[in-house]
């Protein structure tokens, strides 16, 4: 078995074997830490090079102030880390983490250098999302078996009440172990609208790792200057773009925490919002961030690509999906504002249309369409040996998005025919009456869920 390699990253692996008599798979991964020691600092004034600037933390703060500002308050986080399995924790009494409650899911740990500073840029009174107060701790072997996903046996996947999962490490290969374990945390994000933010590996020219990157309903995260791996997914569905976003950090795992932090206030937003059973779904938060995302000069696609080859949908950016998420659900029709999104269900060989009425040019108008890869995930009885399997047949809908003036006709389009996003970006969009256009091309014989968000900035 290949094993996977950080790029120019001291590391230590560690070969894990499933347990228990019902295992079929053996586990022998590396879990690979990115390590690299933080460092965060103050300042009297703005510092144009900090994440809270460069996110959109400190633009939003500015317009809604403190007593309004989104900190993360009532999110409940999942940090999973490699390295070694009883060394996974930060320092929980770190004063750093004032006010957060940490619960060791992975038996007791020693405190883990690597978790210390991934922990530090979300939690805490200086961290970027300083209201979260619960975080649950694992080790990564522990959570992709008994933990959480209970890859190689015939249990479901179980939650444990976290809405969001930090995951700052890489492993695997092209493996049943490896196509399991993804078909397991889609069924997870699917099924429990639970957000899993996954670091892709460092170097350029380092393919898309298989755990957990490789995952359709994740979001995976590389570096904001286009330094960390990219290109295409290599497993369980070949040619799909990879990053979705990408965020600053001197290493993809501390890119990671940032997105992290950013959809940790979306959780927030989309909890208190009047029509909560629908913003609170992942295909709507990660709709919002991904059609907020900042496009760098150097960042591009193509329509049959919808994500750039290393930058994805652009640089986090939390003031600008905050706009996004705080509007009502608009259903197919028309639409009112230059910002917001919809959570619908389209049925096969279906379009639904929102008509836009651009009434001022917008700069850098942005469409997101998302939807989930759906798993079987059943229990049935094998025919043969009598005993008990968990069914992870994969299915998934095949949905592009059209951007249509009523005046002068096509204007863009996102059409790939494996992603399970599609995004459509306009540097400059002139005011006039707009159609957008969802269709969906596949026949497999059931409704599918969507959500699509749009943002542009009046100029």
């Amino acid at each position: 078995m290949k094993l996977t390699k950080a790029n120019n990253v001291p590391t230590k692996a560690r070969g894990l074997q499933s347990s228990g008599p019902r295992a079929r798979f053996t586990l022998l991964i590396t879990i690979i830490t990115l390590t690299l020691t933080f460092a965060s600092t103050t300042h009297a004034q703005p510092n144009p090079d900090a994440p809270s600037t460069i996110i959109g933390i400190h633009a939003l703060k500015q317009r809604l102030g403190p007593i309004d500002m989104p900190t993360g308050f009532g999110v409940v986080v999942g940090h999973v880390e490699g390295g070694k399995p009883k060394a996974y924790a930060p320092h929980v009494r770190d004063p750093l983490f004032d006010g957060v409650k940490f619960t060791y899911r992975s038996g007791i740990s020693e405190i883990s250098g690597h978790a210390q500073a991934t922990a530090k840029v979300i939690y805490g009174p200086k961290g970027l999302a300083p209201g979260i107060r619960q975080v649950n701790c694992y080790f990564a072997g522990t959570w992709l078996k008994e933990g959480c996903l209970f890859t190689g046996t015939n249990q479901p996947p179980k939650a444990d009440g976290s809405d969001i999962l930090n995951h700052s490490w890489i492993a695997g290969d092209d493996s049943p172990f490896t196509s399991k374990a993804l078909r397991r945390l889609d069924y997870l994000i699917d099924t429990t609208d639970t957000l899993a933010i996954i670091g892709v590996n460092n170097g350029k020219q380092n393919p898309v790792p298989p755990l957990l990157a490789s995952s359709y309903n994740g979001i995976a995260v590389g570096r904001d200057n286009g330094q960390s791996s990219g290109g295409r997914t290599l497993v369980e569905g070949k040619g799909r773009g990879k990053p979705d976003l990408v965020a600053p950090g001197a290493l993809t795992s501390f890119c990671t925490p940032v997105v992290t932090a950013a959809a940790a206030y979306m959780v927030q937003i989309a909890k208190a919002h009047p029509q909560a059973q629908w913003a609170r779904k992942p295909q709507v938060i990660k709709a919002a961030l991904m059609a907020g995302a900042r496009k760098s000069e150097h960042w591009k696609h193509y329509p049959d690509h919808p994500l750039d080859v290393h930058l994805g949908a652009g640089v986090v950016n939390v003031d600008h999906s905050y706009d996004i998420l705080i509007q009502p659900a608009t259903p197919p029709g028309m639409i009112q504002k230059d910002t917001g999104w919809s959570y619908f269900q389209i049925t096969p060989r279906q379009m639904h249309s929102w008509y836009w009425d651009v009434k001022q040019p917008l700069t850098d108008a942005t469409l997101a369409l998302v939807w989930h890869r759906r798993i079987d995930g059943r229990q049935l009885s094998d025919g043969i040996t009598r005993k008990t399997i968990w069914i992870d047949t994969p299915y998934l809908a095949d949905l592009d998005i059209k951007l249509v003036s009523l005046e002068k006709g096509h204007v863009a389009s996102s059409h790939s025919k494996v992603d399970n996003v599609e995004l459509i970006h306009v540097p400059q969009l002139e005011a006039g009456q707009y159609e957008i256009q969802v269709g969906r091309k596949d026949s497999l014989n059931t409704t599918w869920d969507a959500a699509l968000a749009w943002w542009g900035k009046p100029e």
